[in-house]
């Protein structure tokens, strides 16, 4: 049986359903989109990039953490060798 606190104590920090950092980036590109470009419509892009988190993160809390620690995690040399991404020395 799953603990409630500890479920809660280790889930990254959500607003409106959706991982934070993910939440306000997507805000604040919005928000950007729109002051450059001067068109209102611009802000429903909201709509689809949101639901599509929405619907990510309840599949995997930790989802867009992944993506992250992936695109700023380089290929090691040795990842033909072990075919993944290993940090062994040899």
């Amino acid at each position: 049986m799953e603990s409630t606190l500890f479920t809660a104590m280790t889930s990254p920090s959500q607003m409106g359903g959706i991982d934070a950092d993910l939440f306000l980036f997507t805000i604040f590109g919005a928000l950007m989109i729109f002051e450059f470009t001067k068109q209102p419509l611009y802000c429903l892009i909201l709509v689809p990039v949101y639901l599509f988190s929405y619907i990510e993160g309840k599949k995997d809390k930790y989802f867009f953490k992944v993506i992250v620690k992936r695109i700023e995690c380089s290929n090691t040399k040795n990842r033909k060798k072990w075919g993944c991404h290993s940090y062994e020395s040899y």
